[in-house]
């Protein structure tokens, strides 16, 4: 009766998770830095520390979460590191496929916006697209790279992890019938830095369509 009485009045307590110490973390960090995603960082951080982080453990050394908003100033530094090492070594190029993907995926956005495209060149590492759009070229350049990146990641025509644009690009409105010919021709004909693009910003302004036309240089 006694050895019942003292089963049952035995309590547990689950263990607390273990302490991660600074080369877990900055294994946890460094390799967040580098785009890979939480589930797959925690997978590798158990097999090769012991450890049994979840996804959502992991999450909170990622600055650019909600989850990691409080993260310390020293390991977001590292984070930030690792990041920018990454993306000076990692650069995605287009062959055919990708470069087809994303010409139709410009066409059919285009049309769907009721937007008209003047000129389109998909290159290996940039694009260039003249159109006139009743939006500013920054809507206009987000919608194409977003909907690119989605039509390009869904086919696995790109990494898995690896950023396939440049943070912005180059925008430039043109508001004369002379300065939209110069950007088509130049778009046809050309493929190097736009700051080389012959239009003039001083003409009159046209008031033929009354609508946006802008060249982006996507990548």
């Amino acid at each position: 009766m006694g050895l019942i009485d003292s089963v049952s009045n035995k309590t547990t307590t689950t263990p607390k998770p273990k302490r991660l110490g600074d080369e877990p973390k900055r294994f946890i960090v460094e390799a967040l830095g580098c785009f890979q995603t939480a589930t797959q960082v925690a997978r590798a951080a158990n097999e090769q520390f012991g450890l049994q982080l979840t996804k959502q453990a992991v999450q909170a050394y990622d600055p650019t979460t909600k989850a990691g908003a409080g993260l310390s100033a020293e390991l977001r530094e590292m984070f930030e590191s690792a990041r920018r090492e990454y993306l000076s070594q990692v650069s995605v190029t287009f062959d055919t496929a990708p470069r087809e993907c994303v010409e139709s995926t410009i066409r059919e956005v285009a049309a769907f916006r009721g937007w008209k495209i003047h000129a389109l060149a998909v290159q290996t590492n940039h694009v260039h697209v003249v159109i006139s759009a009743d939006c500013t070229p920054e809507k206009a350049m987000n919608d194409f790279k977003s909907c690119s990146t989605r039509h390009l990641r869904k086919r696995v025509l790109v990494p898995a992890n690896a950023p396939i644009w440049s943070k912005h690009g180059s925008t430039k409105y043109l508001n004369t019938h002379t300065s939209l010919t110069a950007a088509c021709q130049y778009v046809v004909e050309n493929q190097a830095d736009l700051s080389d693009c012959p239009w003039s910003a001083n003409e009159p302004e046209a008031s033929a369509t009354g609508l946006l036309s802008l060249m982006s240089e996507i990548l």
